[in-house]
């Protein structure tokens, strides 16, 4: 080393000084070998270096010019030669070996370097040019909604999945205050992910578009190596990566995370309305709960009133309209108030549209004394985006801007013009609607419900027939769910039996995911079609029943494909007869919901009862089977006896709605229509136009409207509204109808064969004690529609059978009065209400008493409308002569007084008796009694009676006293004869009680009636009858004195008074005392006559 370094140092090459400083510094590195072979290359760097340092920056040119290899070797060898010869053989070999393998790894070390330059390159170029990779990383809230989305719609064949609870929404308040309380909580949701590892798998996706697209999937999962308290629950780092080869557009996989987020958060949002309640301590809101989102079909409302405000809201919502409302200045807030009776689903409608549009539902309780006007005003201006504020039942907090007395309902602290404020102020919430409801909107304050606060007002009301008929659907018709379609094609097969039958009519309710193709065009949402059963899972849909019965082509929904999901929902006859006999808008949406509800339950118990009493057949014993015939055998007993029994639904009372009734049928309803066309002649046409004042000018319309007696009183009350008709004058309903039918003929055994005598007594029995009430049955239903379909429709429940189910009754006897009392309510029901009052309804049990099977013929009779009348029946008849005298039993005197223009009792009302006397040759108790009748004397009752039209039970009465013997059956008999459908007779006691009494015997009482002859002939025909007496032959002339001389006066005629007193000759009359009064006392009643007989006296005095 020394001897290098004195032969370097000594060269020309390099500066002393360096050179000492390299040799030193190469000598520390020590003596081993390797320390040998490395100082031997030093030296030969450091010649090199000494090289280049004494040439400088001359060596560029030397380059150049080839000399500068050639001087280096040489440098080289001079040292070499330099050294001993041991050293150099040492350094020459270690040259020799390690200056090829420096070589060698310099030019792999050259290659490595290259070949990552170039593989970067590469990469970067494909990567550029040939695909595209989108990233997303775990650390995003909405990581988890990818990979769901991956999992449910993309097929990715990793061979593992990964289930895990962990919700994907924020749970609410009330949820995590149960689980820290340690109360019972639901069983949580799972969730399944794909098992990604690596670059797994790849996967097609298919766009809005249709287009199909390779995805190739990888996972990346960086684990930390020192995890803290802190942070150990927190999940690994990790980021799945989205690559498309061979493209460089990045808006397919741009599409995809879009399509897939909005998609997941649509289904996890869309499932569900979170409710928010203001906090329990400050003017901000919080999550109370969760609600699954409601179906549209749940909430039955008027045909379009859904669809009309749901469109509305979704136009509200519309950036379209935003836009609109911002560029016209308008503050962008829309109000909906929601109005009707209670029970009718308005807080349902709020819960569907806020479901139909994704909204989120902020409930304001006004109520809550703890809040104040700043505070409603916060809660309304923080109000989330795209929600519904809920505002309900504002009608019990403010009436007519001042807070309700009740104090548990008060206003709180909330002020009329701080919720005016809040609503619509300068500072009020804009972008959300707000939704009010009332059941009184009336009594709401104008300025509270005016545009701007409330835009739109719509009115929900009772239940209609249309929605009563859904909503039956709804509960009680079979909804076979579509499995496949169009295999083959116009078939239908069902996921399970589906329980139809030939001629079936259905309403095809197609679902999101079963849309369906059809050859012929046809639409097939919402349309109704008719089934053609071909096997348990498998029907064919057509347009008629015919063409259903028939088959093949025509008519044929022609499915080609599709319609997996879709509903059958089967539209039975029962829901279309239960929807009749609902009153139209009387009961609400919630009563009938629980009505349909408790005749399900009742059902129910019934078949459990029956089935575990070995009652119960089952076809099949696989528990599937079992179950769906017991489904199907609660959904038959329920729809069938819901039918029947919707008199317990009905409340006459509280749920009739006044209406215009005509003058015909509010007589009608205690028995007084004859006087109907009387009322309508003199301008009398309605209920309302009745006043008290009628009563005295109703008195010269008819003699009937003067004669005191039973139905002018009854007339009288029913026009003042006297109390006592009350009862009597109601409407029965349903259930009235058949309570009053067991009440009347549960015990029909004893009636019929007792006397007049013993039914007299019964009468009398019953008039002082109250009947009892009937044994309570379970309301039965009524009778089951056959199908229209072919004869593979299953029977109908026997009807005994269905009432002996349902109503515990168990007896023969009981189970057919109970169906004739059922088969009685439904044959005076008219659209689930009748038009029978109490007291036609009684009549008609006593026209019927212990005749069940009478009433139940003949009742439809008690259902005549006055639209029913016919044009004679609707025509006033004034009473004729013929027609009063008849009644009274004097009508062979109506030819002398129609002789004498008195052809109607009104041309000769207004005379005395004497005067009746008089002109129509009647003796003195005959002008009596028609005087009586026709001034209507109340002081002879008895002549009254006579003329008066007796009633159902007083005609029953006397035929009971003619023939004491007779059949109380008999009587009622004779009576029903004789009287309408009412009870009223066209005959009078007098004509009666003379019929009797000349009938001998008691058939022919029954057989005379109406016959030629009897004085039970109907008017018409009794006018037809008559005949006009022969005139008897005239008098003689009388020869006497004074009828000469009275003829020589004119005054003939008063020739008989003057003999009748002996006055014949001249000497009688001119010693009689004659005077005025004395003529008078004769029967001369004119003045002028008088005055002409006591002149001609004078004269004959003077004479003599």
């Amino acid at each position: 080393c020394l001897q290098v370094s004195v032969h370097v140092s000594s060269s020309r090459f390099l500066p002393r000084a360096s050179l000492h400083s390299l040799l030193w510094q190469s000598s520390m590195a020590g003596t081993s070998a390797l320390s040998v072979g490395a100082l031997s290359g030093a030296a030969v760097a450091i010649a090199v270096v000494a090289f280049f340092a004494q040439v400088g920056t001359s060596w560029l040119p030397v380059l150049l010019r080839g000399n500068l290899l050639r001087l280096l070797v040489q440098h080289v060898q001079e040292m070499l030669e330099a050294l001993p010869e041991d050293l150099r053989r040492m350094i020459t070999g270690t040259i020799a070996v390690s200056l090829p393998m420096s070589f060698l790894g310099a030019c792999g070390a050259v290659a490595y370097k290259m070949y990552g330059c170039v593989l970067e390159r590469l990469r970067n170029f494909v990567g550029k040019h040939c695909q595209i990779t989108l990233m997303f990383n775990n650390t995003d809230k909405h990581y988890d909604s990818i990979l769901d989305y991956i999992g449910s719609r993309c097929c990715v064949e990793t061979g593992s999945i990964l289930a895990s609870t962990k919700p994907r929404q924020r749970p609410s308040f009330q949820d995590m205050l149960a689980t820290w309380l340690g109360g019972k909580m639901k069983t949580p949701n799972l969730y399944f992910q794909p098992d990604i590892q690596g670059f797994a798998s790849y996967f097609w996706w298919t766009d809005e578009e249709g287009g199909r697209h390779k995805i190739w999937l990888s996972r990346q999962v960086e684990k930390p190596q020192f995890r803290s308290d802190s942070n150990r629950e927190k999940r690994d780092p990790e980021t799945i990566s989205l690559t498309m080869w061979w493209t460089t557009d990045a808006s397919v996989l741009k599409n995809f995370l879009t399509t897939g987020l909005k998609t997941m958060l649509k289904d996890e949002g869309t499932g569900t309305v979170d409710i928010y309640v203001k906090h329990q301590w400050i003017a901000m809101w919080t999550k109370a709960v969760s609600r699954e989102k409601r179906d549209r079909d749940t909430v039955i409302l008027d045909e379009g009133l859904a669809d009309y405000v749901v469109e509305d809201m979704r136009n509200f919502f519309s950036t379209k309209t935003a836009d609109w409302y911002h560029n016209a200045g308008i503050p962008y807030r829309r109000g909906y108030l929601l109005h009707g009776p209670p029970g009718c689903g308005k807080t349902s409608f709020a819960q569907v549209l806020a479901g139909e549009l994704g909204l989120d539902v902020c409930l304001m309780n006004l109520s809550n004394s703890d809040m104040n006007d700043d505070d409603l005003a916060e809660l309304l201006r923080a109000a989330p985006a795209k929600s519904m504020l809920l505002l309900e039942d504002v009608d019990a907090i403010f009436v007519e801007r001042a807070a309700s007395a009740d104090k548990k309902r008060g206003g709180g602290g909330i002020s009329f013009s701080g919720l005016l404020n809040a609503l619509d102020g300068a500072a009020a919430q804009e972008g959300c609607v707000i939704v009010l409801t009332t059941n009184h909107k009336d009594r709401l304050d104008e300025a509270l419900i005016r545009p701007g606060r409330c835009d739109v007002h719509v009115q929900v009301e009772k239940a209609s027939q249309e929605q009563a008929k859904r909503m039956f659907w709804r509960f009680f018709s079979k909804e076979p769910i579509v499995k496949i379609a169009g295999t083959p094609t116009g078939t239908i097969t069902t996921v399970a039996p589906h329980g139809l039958c030939t001629g079936d009519s259905i309403m095809y309710k197609q679902g999101k995911q079963g849309l369906v193709t059809a050859e012929n065009g046809m639409d097939a949402d919402r349309s109704i079609f008719f089934v053609r059963k071909l096997d348990d899972d498998t029907v064919a849909l057509y347009d008629s029943v015919p063409n259903a019965i028939q088959g093949g082509k025509t008519g044929l929904f022609e499915i080609s494909e599709g319609g997996k999901g879709t509903k059958l929902q089967e539209l039975s006859e029962s829901g279309t007869h239960f929807g009749t006999r609902i009153p139209e808008k009387q009961v609400s949406m919630a009563k009938l919901q629980g009505y349909l509800m408790k005749q399900k339950l009742l059902a129910e118990k019934e078949v459990k009862r029956r089935r575990d009493n070995g009652q119960f057949e089952l076809q099949d014993e696989s528990m599937a089977e079992e179950e769906r015939q017991i489904r199907e055998e609660v959904h038959r007993i329920a729809s069938e006896t819901a039918v029947m029994n919707v008199h317990e639904l009905l409340d006459a009372k509280k749920d009739v709605v006044e209406v215009p009734v005509s003058i015909y049928d509010h007589l009608r309803r205690v028995g007084l229509h004859r006087f109907a066309p009387a009322f309508e002649h003199y301008g009398i046409r309605l209920k309302q136009d009745l006043r008290e004042d009628v009563i005295g000018r109703m008195e010269m319309w008819d003699p009937d409207l003067k004669v005191p007696g039973t139905q002018r009183d009854r007339l009288i009350q029913l026009i003042k509204g006297d109390a006592c008709l009350d009862g009597a004058y109601d409407l029965a309903d349903l259930s009235v109808l058949r309570d009053r039918f067991l009440a009347t003929y549960q015990d029909t055994g004893g009636d019929e064969d007792d006397s007049c005598e013993q039914a007299g007594n019964k009468r009398d029995a019953a008039s002082t004690v109250p009947l009892p009430r009937p044994v309570p049955l379970t309301r039965s239903e009524s009778a089951p529609l056959e199908r229209r379909g072919s004869e593979t429709a299953s029977q109908p429940l026997p009807r005994l059978q269905l009432l002996r189910a349902s109503s515990g009754v168990v007896e023969d006897k009981g189970l057919k009065l109970l169906d004739m009392a059922h088969l009685f309510q439904e044959r005076l029901e008219t659209n689930g209400k009748t038009d029978v009052s109490i007291w036609q309804l009684d009549m008609h049990f006593r026209r019927y008493a212990g005749d069940p099977s009478g009433a139940l013929e003949n009742c439809s009779r008690l259902r005549r409308p006055g639209s029913d009348r016919t044009p004679e029946e609707r025509m006033l008849r004034p009473a004729t002569t013929f027609q009063l005298l008849r009644r009274i039993g004097l009508e062979s005197y109506a030819f002398s007084l129609e002789d004498q223009g008195f052809t109607h009792w009104a041309e000769w009302k207004h005379l005395s008796k004497d005067e009746i006397k008089e002109k129509g040759g009647m003796s003195d108790m005959e002008a009596t009694l028609c005087h009586s009748v026709l001034t209507g004397n109340a002081e002879r009752p008895d002549l009254l009676r006579k003329f008066l039209h007796p009633e159902f039970e007083d005609i029953s009465e006397l035929f009971c006293l003619r023939f004491p013997d007779a059949q109380a059956r008999e009587a009622r008999d004779f009576a029903i004869r004789l009287t309408d459908e009412l009870g009223t007779a066209d005959f009078s006691f007098f004509q009666i009680q003379q019929y009797l009494k000349e009938a001998p015997t008691l058939r022919q009482a029954r057989d005379g009636i109406h016959k030629h002859g009897s004085r039970l002939l109907r008017l018409v025909d009794a006018e037809a009858a008559r005949q006009r007496p022969p005139q008897p032959p005239p008098p003689e002339e009388s020869k006497e004195w004074v009828h000469g001389w009275l003829k020589e006066l004119g005054l003939e005629e008063h020739s008989q008074c003057f003999i009748e007193q002996a006055l014949t000759s001249e000497e009688d009359v001119l010693e009689a005392p004659l005077d005025h009064e004395a003529l008078a006392k004769l029967g001369v009643q004119k003045l002028g006559q008088r005055c002409k007989i006591l002149k001609a006296v004078c004269a004959l005095k003077a004479n003599a």
